[in-house]
């Protein structure tokens, strides 16, 4: 099974210049993703949610776990958080024709309007207990997002799942149901892989999750 490696990095100088240093450094084929994270929610008893909460993340990286970082690109990174991930060879090699048909198509998806109306309703959705799921931050990050013109394009959102004993065929039956319900709204996991290592501790996380949405 082919192995990627995850990072989240703080930036100690302007993006534009981490990325043209990368670029030079690592070929086309050796980046999988890379975007700016722009929500991050861990909640406060799961693994790493300090770091991962208090830090100010500038940029979201996934590479071949061939692929070194070079010391020029080292130099520009102040604070790192790096998995190295398992994924099937297949999914892996499909990802990029994969990833640009899902872009493409994400305009024609029609969708049901449930968000808006769980938006659009929210107090009285909390207090009657329903789309919990649905927290003040999350909420205000949506919010923004339509802002700032963004609530119409296409969203990757990556998920850090770690088991509970008889978790993750729970989790296998969900991503199952998910993949029939949201591939019929244009959701689609991209990527799926199992967690082997942890950059200077032990494993945290059990598997990773990046998953697309149209918007």
């Amino acid at each position: 099974m082919p192995l990627i490696d995850l990072y989240l990095f703080t930036l100690s100088a302007p993006i534009a210049r981490f990325l043209s240093s990368l670029r030079s450094a690592l070929s086309s084929n050796d980046i999988i993703a890379i975007s700016k994270p722009r929500f991050l929610y861990i909640p406060s008893t799961s693994v790493d949610s300090d770091i991962l909460n208090n830090t100010k993340w500038d940029l979201f990286l996934l590479v071949r776990q061939t692929a070194k970082v070079s010391a020029d690109c080292t130099s520009l990174i102040s604070k790192s958080y790096k998995l190295t991930v398992g994924v099937p060879g297949k999914s892996l090699a499909a990802y990029p024709e994969h990833n640009l048909e899902l872009l493409r198509d994400a305009p024609n998806v029609k969708l049901t309007g449930a968000l808006d109306k769980a938006l659009a309703t929210q107090s009285k959705a909390r207090s009657s207990g329903d789309n919990l799921e649905l927290s003040d931050d999350l909420i205000s990050f949506m919010k923004q997002m339509v802002a700032d013109g963004q609530g119409s394009r296409p969203i990757s959102m990556l998920n850090l799942l770690r088991f509970h004993d008889g978790g993750r065929d729970g989790y296998a039956k969900y991503g199952q149901g998910f993949r029939g319900a949201g591939g019929r709204r244009g959701g689609d996991a991209k990527i799926v892989g199992t967690v082997v290592g942890k950059e200077g501790a032990e494993k945290s996380w059990d598997e990773i999750a990046f998953v697309h949405y149209p918007r």
